[in-house]
C-alpha cells in the first residue's frame, strides 16, 4: 500500500514544491507522536523550504501564478513528453526478445539519454530540454520508428505543445526565468520531500491499523495533489494561498533582456 505513495510525488515547479512541502509539514500536526527519523526529515524539509523561500523572495525567478499562460503551456509540454516517456517505458518492460521492446529501449536511450529529472526545469531550460529532444529525434531519424509503434499522436502533440510554448515564452515578462540559485534550492526541496516520504513509509510499514492511519494522515497531501481542480483538492489549494511566493518585479524591456540572457546556461 505505502509504496504507492512514491509514484504520487509529481514533477514540481517552484509554486508546487512550496505548496506540497508546506502541506506535508502541516499534516504532521494531525499525528500526535512522530518517530525521530520522521522528525529529522521534517526538520530538513522545513529548513530547505525556508531557504528556498528566502532565495525566491523578490527574485525574478519564475511565473508565480500557477495558471499563468507560460505555466500552463509548460505543463502541457511537460505532460506530452512524460506521456511519451511512460508509453515507451511500457513497451520497454515487455520481454527483451520482442522486437517492440528492443525498439522502445532504443527510442528511450535515443530521446531520453539521461531519463527524466524529478524537477521540472525553469522555462528557458524547459524549452532547451524540449528542443534538444526534438533534435535527437530528427538527427537519429527516430520519428519513423515512433510512428511504426503507433506513436504518431505523441509526435504531433509534442510538436504542437513545443510550438505553443515557444510562442508563450515570447510574450512572457521577466518573471519567467529562474536563476541557478533558485534551481538549486528547488532541487534540494524536492529531494527533501522524497526523503520525508521515504522515511514515513519506512517507519510506518508494519501494517497495523494505527500505522496505516498515521501514514495516510501524513501523506494525505500527495493524494490532494492528484485531485487538484476538484473540490477535494481544497487543502492543497489553500496551502498555495497561505504561502504565496512574492510577485516578480516589473522589468523594462532592456532589463528583461539582460536578465534573460544572464541566466542562460
Amino acid at each position: 500500500m505505502f509504496q504507492a505513495y512514491v509514484p504520487r510525488i509529481p514533477r514540481l515547479n517552484l509554486v508546487g514544491a512550496l505548496a506540497l512541502g508546506r502541506a506535508l509539514i502541516a499534516a504532521t500536526d494531525l499525528v500526535p507522536r512522530l518517530s525521530e527519523p520522521i522528525l529529522r526529515s521534517r526538520r530538513l524539509l522545513e529548513m530547505r523550504l525556508d531557504h528556498l523561500t528566502a532565495r525566491a523572495r523578490g527574485h525574478e525567478s519564475h511565473p508565480w501564478a500557477d495558471r499563468a499562460p507560460v505555466a500552463l503551456a509548460g505543463k502541457n509540454l511537460d505532460a506530452a513528453w512524460m506521456a511519451l516517456y511512460d508509453w515507451l517505458g511500457a513497451f520497454a518492460s515487455l520481454p527483451a526478445h520482442l522486437p517492440t521492446s528492443r525498439k522502445a529501449i532504443e527510442l528511450l536511450v535515443g530521446i531520453f539519454p539521461e531519463g527524466v529529472p524529478l524537477v521540472r526545469p525553469p522555462p528557458l531550460l524547459e524549452w532547451a530540454e524540449s528542443e534538444a529532444r526534438i533534435a535527437r529525434i530528427d538527427k537519429g531519424k527516430l520519428e519513423t520508428t515512433l510512428r511504426s509503434l503507433g506513436g504518431a499522436m505523441f509526435v504531433e502533440t509534442i510538436h504542437s505543445a513545443h510550438a505553443q510554448y515557444i510562442e508563450t515564452l515570447g510574450h512572457a515578462d521577466g518573471g519567467a526565468w529562474s536563476s541557478r540559485a533558485i534551481k538549486q534550492g528547488l532541487d534540494a526541496v524536492v529531494l527533501a520531500i522524497h526523503a520525508y516520504v521515504t522515511n514515513v513509509i519506512a517507519e510506518l510499514f508494519d501494517g497495523t491499523p494505527e500505522s496505516t492511519d498515521n501514514a495516510s494522515a501524513l501523506l494525505a497531501p500527495l493524494d490532494f495533489v492528484h485531485l487538484r481542480g476538484s473540490g477535494s483538492g481544497s487543502f492543497f489549494e489553500q496551502t498555495i494561498d497561505d504561502y504565496p511566493p512574492p510577485p516578480p518585479p516589473a522589468l523594462d524591456e532592456a532589463t528583461w533582456t539582460r536578465a534573460t540572457f544572464a541566466n542562460v546556461g
